[in-house]
């Protein structure tokens, strides 16, 4: 991810160890899988592919957060842009566009802020 992050950096690899294994994708120097993330148990109500689908949305967090930080900030330079080469008043433009507003909100919900 190249920023500093509080939660562990990706990319994340899913494993199967019986359960939904989520690790770093980093191997160690002996070629074992990367330091362990979570697990994604599959409860007897829950079919194993509704567990791997969990595991699969959890393993692309890392990314997925920094593709949406990235949008935030495409959505936010043209807004200022586009409000600047029609002399609008880009604070309130930014204020008020829900898609942005959604999208700070759950980047600060992943962030734990």
């Amino acid at each position: 991810m190249g920023k500093t992050t509080k939660h562990t950096p990706g990319p994340w690899k899913q494993y199967m160890h019986g359960w939904q294994c989520i690790c770093q994708d980093v191997p160690t120097e002996d070629g074992a899988i990367g330091q362990g993330i979570a697990q994604v148990l599959q409860y007897s109500e829950m079919k194993e592919s509704t567990a791997r689908a969990n595991a699969a949305l959890m393993t692309a967090a890392p990314e997925l957060l920094e593709a949406l930080e990235d949008c935030a900030r495409w959505i936010t330079a043209n807004i200022i842009a586009m409000a600047i080469t029609t002399d609008g008043n880009f604070e309130v433009w930014l204020a008020e566009n829900k898609t942005l507003q959604n999208a700070n909100a759950v980047i600060k919900k992943a962030k734990g802020e």
